[in-house]
């Protein structure tokens, strides 16, 4: 079920604190306003609610740990915020090592146009905010293209539509290629199906609206109401 957009994104204070309570400091949730007109999906908001599927005995793990295959689908005119939690401790952080979130049109609901899906990895829910180029500043460590599906491919300047995320745990600030999460903290993998406006922000609900068709999934699912990405981490 959603709720209604406008207010502080996701209207909580979860997002950014350090696990253990406390001030969250660098890279805490500075509260940024969901795009206009799109209301978040209440249905899967922490990383164990997503819906998984068993493909050779890989489980949809708890975070950071690697494996599974979850389905990560929307409404028309909602987004997905999914809180995912870092260890705390540095040993088990550190061991983590480098690691990806990977996404291909949903087999089992409908397929997401995936030039129309864009994804951020942030301390706040519904932070969809475009980045410029270059690192990100040192008070806001995850505002770098490198936490978002929009970005260079390497070796190349021109930003592209990407279905990957690559991101490593410590205490780095992301960059354009990768995102840099601390440990200890919380974040979130913000989902929307929508396209990028001339200002690089997202655009409206009624302008992703395929004619002829229910919302903006692929036109290889003309009547789906819901449709998304399948997504894995390793």
């Amino acid at each position: 079920m959603a709720t209604g957009g406008g207010s502080s994104a996701g209207g909580g204070t979860a997002g950014g604190a350090s696990l253990g309570g406390g001030s969250a400091g660098a890279g805490a949730c500075a509260p940024a306003t969901p795009p206009e007109g799109w209301v978040r999906d209440q249905s899967k908001t922490v990383f164990s609610d997503v819906d998984w599927a068993n493909i050779r005995g890989a489980f949809w793990n708890p975070f950071p740990s690697s494996g599974g295959l979850g389905r990560i689908t929307t409404t028309h005119g909602e987004y997905l915020a999914v809180r995912i939690d870092v260890p705390a401790d540095p040993i088990a952080c550190a061991a983590a090592g480098n690691k990806r979130f990977f996404w291909d049109p949903s087999q089992v609901d409908g397929e997401a146009d995936l030039s129309k899906v864009f994804v951020t990895i942030r301390p706040c829910p519904g932070d969809f905010r475009w980045p410029p180029a270059g690192a990100a500043p040192p008070n806001d460590p995850t505002f770098a293209r490198g936490c978002t599906s929009r970005r260079p491919l390497q070796g190349n300047p021109v930003v592209v539509p990407q279905n990957i995320i690559s991101y490593r745990l410590g205490a780095g600030v992301s960059d354009e290629l990768v995102c840099e999460l601390q440990c200890g903290r919380s974040y979130f993998i913000n989902f929307i199906r929508a396209d990028l406006g001339p200002t690089g922000a997202v655009r409206s609900p009624a302008l992703e609206v395929v004619p002829g068709f229910s919302s903006n999934c692929d036109t290889t699912s003309p009547t789906a109401t819901r449709c998304g990405v399948q997504m894995r981490y390793f």
